[in-house]
């Protein structure tokens, strides 16, 4: 991997939430380009104030949702409860009114913020090599176990990696764009989500816990070793 890795580039541009960026944002391999959080904010806030009279009156529908979308996400357990989801745009219409006014007061933007959910949508350029391709970021993404809104996003992207690398001529790669225990053979985590049954039938979880008590050993063996 290390002697390819720069054989193959590629540029993903996301819309996500800001809370997931949180996520995003520790992958420091991936270097990434990020739209301001305070023209995404103003951006949000300016929908909420087109939709302020049905979300205030709990008049909900697929158009408001649609377009609410484009700029600040609603998650799934939340859309499928209307009450819930009238309550939640509610609150967030609150927040962005709020952030308004403390505007005008004078706050400055940057203390200002602390008022806005982090449910806000940012776009994020991304630059991927080979390495977080089929190594590093991808099959970490794409496990059962990431954040709902995280997972569901790389699924997006990687459908659209796999397409443009069919155009390419490289769709021989995709084989190998997948969860993170498909290429080690084991599963990573502390809890499996048992998708590696499916990839290595012996696979059980009382290997899963002998090998977990393994790793930990030799981490702490490691450690000592490091400390000196």
């Amino acid at each position: 991997m290390r002697d390819y890795n720069l054989a193959l580039r590629f540029k993903v541009l996301s819309s996500v939430p800001w809370r997931v960026w949180g996520e995003k944002k520790r992958h420091r391999t991936v270097p990434q380009i990020i739209e301001s959080i305070y023209y995404c904010t103003e951006r949000a806030r300016k929908q909420f104030a087109k939709f302020k009279k049905p979300i205030e009156t709990k008049k909900i529908n697929n158009r408001l949702v649609k377009e609410i979308e484009k700029v600040f996400s609603l998650p799934p357990s939340i859309k499928r409860d209307k009450a819930l989801l009238s309550e939640y745009l509610l609150v967030a219409l609150e927040a962005f009114k709020g952030y308004y006014k403390l505007l005008k007061l004078g706050i400055k933007s940057r203390e200002a913020i602390f008022l806005i959910p982090r449910g806000v949508k940012i776009d994020v350029l991304q630059d991927y090599d080979l390495y977080n391709l089929l190594t590093g970021y991808y099959p970490l993404r794409l496990c059962q176990t990431a954040e709902e809104e995280m997972r569901s996003n790389t699924l997006k992207e990687v459908d659209q990696i796999k397409k443009a690398l069919n155009k390419k001529g490289y769709g021989w790669l995709n084989k190998f764009i997948g969860p993170k225990c498909e290429t080690a053979g084991f599963c990573p985590e502390e809890k499996s989500c048992g998708h590696i049954k499916k990839v290595v039938r012996e696979y059980s979880e009382k290997f899963h816990q002998e090998m977990q008590k393994d790793l930990e050993k030799k981490f702490q063996d490691n450690f000592k070793n490091l400390k000196g």
